[in-house]
């Protein structure tokens, strides 16, 4: 499995047999947004309905778009949306399992504490993105969730339009969770590669 990161919470997930897209991003003055990434994706995962996640037009191919919560399988790739009723909206939390690993992009939480019933449908963690910023989750509560997951490699990304105020949010974090931090252009794992007692943070560059 590998994977890209574009900026904000989209996301190219490559497999043996499927290419994946997670939350494309449109067009933004405001967020200084002036170009998209464009590629050809199998699969388009959408958590939230906003044009910041919501833009598969930009996508090459004929993606099948899933924004709800379900079970799929697609390709020998397994697929769980669950819901979660953030205070202001919707957001569908997505579990992938592909090539052995399971990998569980949390979109855009806000609630600090996720529900017995949403724990009870997320499988054992290889691969956590978590979001970490002012629309997000705090520090503290990325901490928090992170522990009741325990995934081994954890990818923080932060919502926010400033590069000053996404530096800090992902430094506040990496402080206050205190792991082993490797920055990368792009994260290319096996499931051979995935240590039983290590965890750590991957910061993606994009």
């Amino acid at each position: 499995m590998v994977i890209n990161y574009y900026g904000l919470s989209y996301f190219k997930i490559e497999t043996k047999n499927a290419i994946l897209a997670l939350n494309p991003f449109s067009k933004d003055e405001e967020l200084k947004i002036e170009k998209v990434p464009k590629f050809k994706a199998d699969i388009c995962l959408i958590s939230k309905d906003d044009k910041r996640f919501n833009n598969f037009k930009v996508l090459e191919g004929n993606p099948l778009i899933l924004k709800e919560p379900g079970e799929y399988e697609i390709k020998d790739i397994f697929i769980k949306g669950i819901t979660d009723f953030r205070l202001d909206s919707l957001n569908t939390i997505f579990e992938i399992k592909a090539e052995g690993i399971t990998l569980l992009n949390l979109g855009v939480l806000k609630n600090p504490k996720l529900t017995d019933e949403i724990l009870s449908k997320i499988s054992e963690l290889d691969v956590l993105i978590i979001s970490i910023g002012k629309e997000t989750l705090d520090s503290k509560e990325a901490v928090s969730i992170i522990n009741s997951l325990e995934p081994k490699i954890i990818i923080p990304i932060s919502l926010s339009s400033g590069l000053k105020e996404k530096t800090e949010e992902l430094s506040n974090f990496i402080k206050e969770i205190s792991l082993k931090v490797e920055t990368l252009d792009r994260l290319s794992i096996k499931k051979n590669d995935l240590s039983i007692d290590e965890q750590k943070i991957v910061i993606l560059n994009h």
